[in-house]
């Protein structure tokens, strides 16, 4: 690989000139959408051993329960991470 392509990739995640308090707030606007995709990994897996079980119950969850979480929380995930790509390209834009 190309070391100066390497010092450029290495610049850009060095995240050195960041304030600290941007930074730790900007980790703290992940933690919905962590918590949208673990919900939605799990209902996903409720829905999958409820039908490999043929009862109609997961493990914490039944079918319907887990089916109606998915569909609201498939929605909330697609719009959080649109939310999240767009907010840096707008406060770019807008800075220049």
């Amino acid at each position: 690989m190309n070391p100066r392509f390497q010092k450029v990739i290495k610049d850009i995640f060095a995240l050195d000139d960041v304030p600290k308090e941007a930074y730790r707030i900007g980790l703290a606007g992940v933690i919905p959408y962590l918590a949208t995709s673990t919900a939605t990994v799990v209902c996903s897996f409720e829905l999958a051993s409820a039908h490999e079980t043929g009862t109609g119950t997961g493990f914490l969850l039944d079918a319907h329960t887990a089916e109606y979480a998915l569909h609201i929380l498939e929605p909330l995930q697609v719009g959080y991470g649109a939310a999240v790509s767009v907010a840096p390209i707008s406060l770019y834009l807008h800075q220049s």
